[in-house]
Parts: C-alpha cells; structure tokens; sequence
C-alpha cells in the first residue's frame, strides 16, 4: 500500500473528527505518522525547516484546524527552541487569530496583545484570561460572562442579549471561535430553570436543530422527553433533519448502552448512558472518563463542561490533552 501524501492524511484526519463513530485512538494512529513525517522534514510540510529562525507566518493562510495543528506539531517537535518564532508571530497583525487561540487554549504561553476589537478574537481573549484567573483585565460583557462561569454572579438576560449581539449565530467569523463558545458554557453551568429559559431564548434566535443541539449539550434530564418526542417525529410535519438530529442528541444522553438508564428521574445530567450529576448535585462518572471513551464526532463538547481542565480543541493534535494541574 502505498504511503498516504501529507494532504492525504489531513484529509483523513478532518473526516475522523467529523465522525459520530470514530475513536479518538484512531486519530492518534494518524497524528502520530503526521509528527513522524514532519519531524523527518517533509518537503510538504508547511514548517520551516529551522524552527529557531524560521516563521510560521505561512500558517496564518490555512484553514483553522490546519493552522492550529501545525502550531501544535510545531511545538511538539522544536520544544522551547520553537519561542521565538512564536514571539515572532504575535507580533505579526495578520496572525492575531492564531496568537489568542494559543494564549486561549495553553494557559501556560503568554498573552502578548492588547484585548482585540474583533468579537470573534474577543471571544477567544476572554477564554484566554479567564483560564489565567485573570477576569479583572477583562471588558464588559466579558467580565461579566467569566464570573457567571466562576459562579461568582447570576446569568441574566441582560448578559445574553449583550453577547448575542457581539458575537450571534450569523457572525461571519474565520472558524477561531463562534457564538457556541461563550453560549453552552453558559448553558452547562445553569441551573434547571436557567437552562429551560436559555433553550427557549434560543428558539426564537437560530434554527429549531442548533435548539435540539443545545438541548443535548445541556445534558439535562428534563430534555429527555423532549427530544424523544421530535426524534419520533412530533409535531415536525416530516422534518427528518430535526428528528435525526433529536437521535444523534438522545444518543449522546443515553450512550449506545441505552438499558443503563431505562426510567431516567427528570432531574439531574446524564451523559453516554451514564450520570454526570443526580439531583443533589453528585456527579459520579468523570469527564476524564469521557474524554477518551466518546466518537470523535461529540467530544467537542468536553470543553464546555470541563472548564480549564482541558489544553488545546477538539482538532489539537492528538486529540487535545486532558492535563489537570499542568
């Protein structure tokens, strides 16, 4: 069998990611003949060939995922010989958006730029200081969406109409971040009442599938029944878009061991089958359990409920790296 071209391996790997059936130790298996083909120096890589003095301005071009791989192979591969291309690339204006998505998904990098006027590098700017701790250097809403994560203030309404109208579901962004990323934090962190009003609130915003979406990324109970009546078809007049989307929701809520949680209580979190959190606020199974055992195509969703616990995204090389405490 012939060896697959770097492009070739790309192109596996974005399908990987994509798929609501692949495992994360097959994108492993490929990550892994990706950093050994650059690290031999594959003339197709788009790496310098000295990391020290080399730039990684060539990145800026590539889509996203791409992009933010290659800055991870980069390191992985040049160590801290890698420093100051990066320095280098935080000065450069054409890579802000690859800078704060560094400094917001490695808390341990420096954040080397002003706040940003972009809402959609904003987005990703408020992630960044507020993994540091740092709540207090940011704006308005920002400050206010981080302490609502660090529970130290109530959701409002207030906030939400704010930040939809930053950063809404039609925002014409670059891919670095989206309306999702300051809106299931959110939805994670509410409580039952909150998360009703938050997918209500949406359902008057975006399409009725991105609300069924919301509804499983909740991991609330209380959707159970309502996702099984759309999956059924309720009341949809034949969308089967909807009701296909209602099943991926119920799979991810019941895992493909449906039998675990057969009379589930409508109170508390449920995820892959198993219980995230009872009525009194226990949570029994970890998301670290989770992160390594969902398909590819949900563990995006890992980001939203484990707070600073995770480095990189969903497409980071190797899958991203769970590193509680370092």
């Amino acid at each position: 069998m012939m060896q697959q071209t770097l492009d070739e391996l790309i192109a596996t790997r974005r399908a990987l990611l994509a798929s609501d059936d692949a495992s994360l130790e097959q994108l492993r298996q490929v990550d892994r003949r990706l950093l050994t083909r650059a690290e031999r120096g594959d003339p197709a890589s788009p790496l310098p060939e000295n990391l020290a003095e080399g730039s990684l301005l060539p990145l800026v071009s590539l889509p996203v995922d791409e992009a933010t791989l290659w800055l991870e192979i980069a390191l992985s591969i040049g160590g801290v010989r890698v420093r100051p291309a990066l320095d280098a690339l935080a000065n450069e204006p054409d890579a802000a958006a690859l800078s704060w998505w560094l400094a917001a998904n490695y808390p341990h990098l420096s954040v080397a730029r002003e706040f940003p006027e972009s809402p959609e590098l904003q987005m990703l700017a408020a992630r960044a200081y507020w993994r540091r701790g740092q709540i207090d250097k940011l704006p308005e809403p920002w400050k206010e969406w981080a302490k609502v994560l660090d529970g130290r203030n109530e959701l409002s309404k207030s906030l939400v109409e704010a930040l939809w109208e930053l950063l809404p579901a039609d925002a014409n962004t670059s891919g670095f971040a989206s309306w999702k990323d300051w809106f299931y934090p959110l939805m994670v962190g509410a409580h039952d009442e909150w998360q009703l009003w938050l997918v209500n609130w949406l359902l008057a915003e975006v399409d009725t599938t991105t609300t069924v979406e919301a509804m499983g990324v909740s991991c609330a109970r209380r959707f159970l029944s309502w996702l099984e009546a759309i999956g059924a078809g309720t009341g949809l007049d034949g969308n089967e878009e909807v009701a296909d989307a209602a099943e991926r929701e119920l799979r991810w809520l019941r895992g493909d061991h449906s039998g675990r949680q057969p009379e589930p209580s409508p109170f508390g979190y449920q995820c892959w089958g198993e219980i995230l959190k009872d009525g009194h606020g226990l949570a029994p199974a970890s998301w670290q359990k989770r992160f390594s055992a969902l398909p590819m195509g949900f563990r995006e969703r890992c980001w939203y409920w484990s707070g600073r616990q995770i480095n990189g995204s969903p497409w980071s090389l190797f899958g991203g790296q769970w590193c509680v405490g370092g």
